[in-house]
């Protein structure tokens, strides 16, 4: 797991689309907006709430409202099995949460993004006119948008999003370079399989493979603001032309981007979609247990392309059909599975003697709950969420 200190927030539009958005708006008050997106954008990479939100049993959603301001999570307006507001942004951000969750814990067990029942808070209405949507650490935020469509309108949005989340909890991929890439492909492979699946559309139907298709609709020239299949999802004169690559030829090495996470991400995207096109089935059937496995058992911080590629490759090794289309996509795209051994299954890191102490004090209810009184720091209160799990698992 990465350090808290460490990540970064995860947003669904690339930096240069928000410093297009600012050199090339129609009016001076567009500019101002997009300026103010970008600002905020970078000032909220270097502000990490570690709220602690404590386990629950079941599915647990929250919905806030920011009210056009940036102070998180802002003012609750729906939580988990109350009836629809009149606000429909709200309403799509519980939905689009609530799809996450029920396709993570059907296909994979998952009780929410960190595997033991974490509340999943949403905001919405983020700022004013902010064009973006991003995972803090700690919840999802969604803006109203200007040059694009309401964020919470495009549930592969969501998913993403939500999925950023599930690979900080699992292989807490940094957000740089090739792993940053990696980490950016897990939550557009993740948003078109939830996507795929609810809409019923096999690989073969190139809507499927769009993300974010209803922010731009009405909005922007293009199909969305990637396409996982076929890149060059857009080309506008205010927001540029995409750039994603989509062989290793063509890998992006310069510094912006975060060294390309948006940008490469075109490379593992291209080769999901391959994959999956290749096979007789639904993508959520052949190939989310696959990707699904790689992440949680054999991808670490720093994993990049080839590691993730083979890891792929020999997670599809109980199905001869599925594992030739993973080796096959993946040589499409300029990786050679043959090339580069499996990473090993990593071990979990172990308690220190300190904390095991801890945790053992943190199982008796009473201890718990006087900690909880008196104790502020987010580690503790994570160490008390912690035990309780624990306890409940041993029937405690």
């Amino acid at each position: 797991m990465v350090p808290m200190s460490q990540r970064s927030v995860q947003s669904i539009i690339p930096p240069i689309v928000l410093e297009n958005l600012e050199q090339n708006a129609p009016t001076a008050e567009a500019r101002l907006a997009a300026r103010r997106t970008s600002l905020l954008s970078e000032r909220m990479r270097g502000l990490r709430d570690e709220r602690a939100v404590e386990p629950n049993e079941g599915e647990q959603r929250e919905v806030y409202d920011a009210q056009h301001g940036t102070s998180l999570p802002g003012r609750q307006v729906r939580v988990e099995d109350s009836p629809d507001v009149s606000d429909e942004s709200v309403n799509e951000a519980y939905d689009g949460a609530g799809s996450a969750y029920a396709y993570y814990f059907r296909r994979h067990g998952r009780r929410s993004v960190d595997n033991a029942g974490m509340t999943m808070l949403s905001t919405v209405h983020f700022d004013r006119d902010f064009d973006n949507a991003f995972w803090d650490g700690s919840q999802m935020v969604y803006g109203d948008g200007h040059f694009f469509n309401p964020f919470t309108r495009d549930l592969t949005v969501i998913v993403h999003e939500i999925t950023h989340a599930v690979t900080q909890f699992t292989a807490g991929l940094v957000y740089q370079d090739q792993p940053g890439a990696l980490n950016e492909h897990i939550s557009d492979a993740f948003a078109a399989i939830v996507y795929q699946e609810i809409k019923g559309w096999p690989p073969s139907d190139d809507r499927g493979w769009l993300i974010g298709a209803a922010l731009v609709e009405g909005k922007i020239n293009g199909r969305g603001l990637r396409d996982m299949l076929n890149g060059h999802a857009y080309d506008d004169p205010v927001i540029g032309t995409d750039d994603s690559r989509l062989h290793m030829r063509d890998l992006y090495t310069g510094n912006g981007d975060n060294g390309g996470v948006h940008i490469n991400s075109g490379i593992p995207n291209r080769a999901f979609a391959l994959a999956a096109r290749m096979l007789d089935g639904m993508t959520h059937q052949t190939l989310g247990p696959v990707w699904y496995e790689a992440l949680t058992t054999r991808t670490t911080a720093r994993t990049g392309f080839a590691e993730f590629a083979a890891a792929t490759y020999a997670v599809a090794s109980g199905d001869a059909m599925v594992q030739h289309a993973v080796g096959d996509a993946w040589m499409q795209v300029g990786i050679d599975v043959s090339a580069t051994p499996p990473p090993p299954t990593p071990d979990p890191t172990p308690s220190s003697p300190c904390e095991t102490e801890i945790m053992d004090l943190l199982r008796d209810p009473l201890v718990r709950a006087l900690v909880i009184q008196v104790a502020g720091r987010p580690a503790v209160r994570r160490l008390v969420a912690r035990a309780r799990l624990l306890s409940l698992k041993q029937g405690g």
